[in-house]
């Protein structure tokens, strides 16, 4: 199998409501729920836990969610659907050993979403990320602007195929609905940063990878609250890097990357411009790349894992050739889903009078309800087991178990050991012993014990 490290660092939106208003100490809730809560759920050393994740409270007041390496699609898959179930159960954990039996436990309510946007006090929308993490072998002296060109056109019209839909309002008070929610957001074709100025290939570069790769960090994705669509995008993705690893890789140029994104989020059969060739719409950079890749996958061996879901997109194209109605495309297309539940609830809710502020509150608290991972029986929990893409028990295993194929397997048994600590910020190749002594992890596909590791480890 052609072996690939991926992983996802998720950054979950919240909200803390004391009597249906925020609270100003929102933060020092959730620092308690990823920091002394988290260890009672699971165990855990620093802010890496016994699956291989990293659990921790970021600097902008969000919690967020670093899977383990995986280099199988169907393990990512299953630790991103565990990150939701984990913060759940923190949640729970942190009101019932705080509030049960008290007054404040009927007004408080500490609710987490796995979704990409949030209104802020002010009334303006802030944007978290969904970031997808690749290693990538392209040479020892290799920078990832040496991949951006032929990355760029397939990320700019992937959100055809993956973005998660974000609803707006047309002037005759019609519901459209655009490709993705980050993609308004993102300001630069190439850059490192992923605060401020976002751009489609970013160009951060940190020592995760091992040696002689490089971490390919990509901001602009959404979360997908379909699981077969959040597989998808890793193997779509995943597929491409090796084709250009090994050149492989027949690609188009844009003239204008990211108003060709832009443009394509409100209008997905615009034409774009293209340099050296005919204007191209999003589905037809997607048919481009999508053609090479199932006859790549299809003539390698190795990359058997990834043939399902390169059907899959092929079936999504398919269909989007023969119509572009919503339903068509429910629970196969996260965008085209989302309008077809909002559509229903806008239909339910018998809006006819409703004012445009009074509809937009509507479906905004619609649209949130599909990635809240808190309470019972969310609208996630229901389209996720109505529309599958997962293994129920290989996500209950990721709860407390790493992949067994990446140093996440060690990192997880390191954990578990009484003898070792973890340096937030050198925990993913490097542990500490009690003793001092320093353990090295550096190859994220290397799944053995390292040297110096305590005799018992494997016990």
């Amino acid at each position: 199998m052609r072996r690939r490290a991926m992983g996802q660092e998720t950054e979950y939106g919240r909200s803390v409501l004391l009597d249906g208003r925020k609270t100003y100490d929102a933060n020092e809730h959730l620092a308690t729920i990823t920091g002394k809560v988290a260890q009672k759920v699971l165990p855990m050393k620093g802010q890496f836990a016994a699956n291989g994740a990293r659990i921790y409270l970021d600097i902008n007041g969000h919690v967020e969610y670093a899977t383990p390496e995986c280099d199988l699609i169907d393990d990512l898959v299953a630790h991103v659907l565990a990150g939701d179930r984990i913060y759940a159960q923190c949640v729970e954990r942190y009101l019932a050993s705080n509030y049960r039996g008290q007054e404040i436990m009927r007004k408080l309510q500490i609710n987490l979403y796995r979704n990409n946007l949030s209104w802020l006090s002010d009334g303006s929308l802030d944007t978290h990320g969904t970031h997808e993490n690749y290693q990538v072998r392209i040479g020892e002296d290799a920078k990832v602007r040496d991949i951006a060109e032929p990355l760029m056109a397939f990320l700019v019209a992937r959100q055809l195929i993956v973005g998660a839909g974000r609803w707006r309002l047309g002037q005759d008070g019609r519901l459209l609905m655009d490709l993705a929610q980050r993609s308004p957001f993102i300001v630069n074709d190439i850059g490192s940063a992923t605060t401020t100025g976002r751009a489609i290939v970013n160009t951060r570069e940190e020592s995760h990878a091992g040696a002689g790769n490089m971490r390919l960090h990509l901001i602009l994705g959404d979360n997908n609250p379909l699981a077969h669509q959040l597989a998808l995008k890793y193997a779509m993705t995943a597929v491409i890097l090796t084709m250009i690893e090994e050149e492989r890789l027949k690609w188009v140029v844009i003239q204008d990357p990211v108003a060709a994104l832009w443009a394509i989020n409100c209008d997905p059969r615009v034409r774009i411009p293209m340099h050296g060739r005919r204007a191209m719409t999003a589905y037809d950079m997607m048919r481009y790349y999508h053609d090479q890749s199932a006859e790549f996958v299809a003539a390698n061996e190795e990359m058997a894992q990834y043939r399902p879901h390169i059907e899959r997109w092929g079936g999504h194209l398919d269909r989007l050739a023969r119509s572009w109605s919503w339903d068509d495309h429910y629970g196969e297309l996260c965008w085209a889903t989302k309008a077809v539940l909002l559509q229903k609830a806008l239909e339910r809710a018998k809006t006819g009078d409703a004012s445009p502020e009074e509809l937009a509150l509507l479906i905004d608290k619609r649209e949130l309800s599909m990635y809240q991972i808190t309470g019972q029986r969310t609208a996630m929990h229901i389209l996720q087991e109505r529309f599958g893409g997962y293994d129920e028990l290989a996500v209950r295993r990721a709860l407390t178990t790493p992949p067994s194929t990446t140093r996440a397997h060690p990192r997880g048994l390191l954990v578990m050991h009484p003898g070792t600590t973890f340096d937030p910020v050198g925990g993913w190749s490097k542990v500490k012993l009690s003793s001092g002594q320093i353990l090295s992890l550096p190859d994220p596909l290397d799944s053995s014990l390292p040297e110096g590791a305590p005799r018992d480890l494997a016990a």
